[in-house]
């Protein structure tokens, strides 16, 4: 397959796969994010096919992320809103999956978009321990006296050493409805619970959502920072990821509690054409060490279920549309100290290995 207009090749690395696993993977602009790009360059390999829905922007952000250079890059762009016009100005567009083994795509959308141009056999897959994240030690995440990464970040932040600070999860960010969890984390805080959570500021109505949780609890636990959206960078500072399905996943009024339709859905109607949640930025926490706490419709892989460091401390909490069950969830995130007895006695090596 050769280089066209709208194709390329870069530089990165890629692993080579066996002749007869060639697959192309697509994926949507508009449903995906950071996370998923990343791992996407990652998980490519030389004989494999990359193809964007979208702008050039988010194919750039692919190749910044590592694209091997031996994969053929295909970008299509809508003509008026009409994927199937783009298809027909695009002469040849089944060839890019003709010669494929496999058609995977990066979510629900990719997948409607592929089907609606003919390709049937798109299925979703996610490219799970795609990105290899160096796990994070026990001891190197309790260095309390300001010489670690994680300690700079908090003390940025204003978090004390005595408060959890949990990192909300999911891609895209402009897709995910915060104010669930936001409730939660007010009513755990209103019971007793030392907690800040760090989000991005492009969630919708986040302005909102953190004038809520102030009048609500007197206090300020939001932190808006966009290496939100990045979240491998900030976990050396968190002590768990909380992932919802809300606006991504499902419309919010299915969910529990009084809430108003999401922002982008009654504009868009965009609970019509989500249903999948990238479980992506869980799986990099996962990898690091880091607790998750995930919405049941979320796909986890069951070994990660459990701390490697203790039994007591499980690796992942589920919770579903009840709110108290994820109040209870954040109040029980263990304390950074929770850990200090267990590896006290650890060598840096072995809490490494402990962590894995």
């Amino acid at each position: 397959m050769k280089s066209g207009a709208n194709e390329k090749t870069h530089a990165g690395a890629g692993e080579s796969t066996r002749g007869d696993c060639r697959k192309l993977f697509v994926v949507a602009a508009e449903e995906s994010g950071p996370s998923l790009w990343r791992s996407i360059a990652a998980v490519l390999a030389p004989d494999d096919a990359l193809l964007v829905l979208g702008p050039e922007w988010c194919l750039e952000r692919i190749i910044a992320y590592g694209l091997s250079r031996e994969i053929h890059c295909h970008r299509l762009a809508s003509v008026g809103g009409s994927w199937w016009l783009a298809a027909q100005l695009r002469p040849g567009m089944s060839a890019m999956w003709s010669g494929m083994h496999r058609v995977v795509a990066g979510g629900a959308r990719a997948q409607r978009i592929m089907r609606s141009l003919g390709c049937m056999e798109c299925e979703v897959e996610v490219p799970r321990a795609a990105v290899s994240v160096a796990p994070i030690s026990v001891a190197s995440r309790l260095v309390t006296d300001g010489s670690s990464r994680g300690a700079r970040i908090r003390r940025e932040f204003g978090v004390a050493d005595h408060e959890r600070l949990v990192l909300l999860g999911g891609e895209p960010a402009e897709w995910t409805d915060a104010r669930f969890v936001a409730r939660a984390v007010g009513m755990a805080i209103v019971g007793g619970a030392r907690l800040r959570m760090v989000v991005s500021p492009a969630l919708p109505d986040i302005a909102a959502i953190s004038s809520w949780i102030v009048h609500a609890t007197g206090a300020a636990p939001m932190i808006l920072d966009a290496r939100a959206e990045e979240p491998w960078e900030l976990h050396c500072a968190i002590d768990a990821m909380v992932i919802d399905c809300d606006g991504v996943g499902t419309a919010p009024i299915r969910c529990a509690g009084t809430r108003r339709n999401h922002p982008l859905d009654a504009r868009w109607g965009l609970s019509d054409e989500l249903g999948f949640v990238s479980p992506v930025s869980a799986l990099d926490a996962l990898a690091a060490g880091i607790p998750v706490i995930a919405h049941t419709t979320i796909e986890l892989p069951a070994e990660h279920a459990q701390s490697a460091v203790s039994e007591s401390l499980p690796r992942i909490t589920r919770f579903n549309s009840d709110i108290a069950e994820l109040c209870r969830a954040l109040a029980a995130i263990p304390h950074r100290g929770s850990y200090s007895a267990l590896s006290a006695s650890q060598s840096p090596k072995s809490a490494i290995a402990a962590s894995r």
